[in-house]
């Protein structure tokens, strides 16, 4: 399985920079499996929030994030489906 991903969230780009325009553009998408979404889940993490991705996936869904409305927790939380999806049993689909 693959999850079609803004090519700005994937290269670090700010998204402040793009308008919605280019925001739209298809050619700005592109797809990325499970396993390199939680790399990219880790990756941004570590460079918004200073905690692995699977701290933040613990303490977000624990209820241990302090601010929920954070630009920098919602740019990481939007992720997280790439974190909660279950490689280890695929027949899972109760999630």
């Amino acid at each position: 399985m693959a999850i079609k991903l803004p090519n700005f969230l994937r290269r670090g780009q700010d998204e402040d920079e793009l308008d919605l325009e280019s925001l739209l553009d298809p050619e700005r998408f592109e797809f990325i499996s499970i396993e390199e979404g939680k790399q990219l889940l880790d990756q941004q993490a570590r460079q918004y929030l200073n905690m692995s991705g699977e701290e933040f996936a613990r303490r977000y869904h624990s209820g241990e994030i302090e601010d929920y409305e954070d630009s920098n927790v919602i740019h990481v939380s939007m992720l997280l489906p790439f974190w909660d999806y279950p490689l280890d049993d695929q027949k899972n689909h109760s999630r």
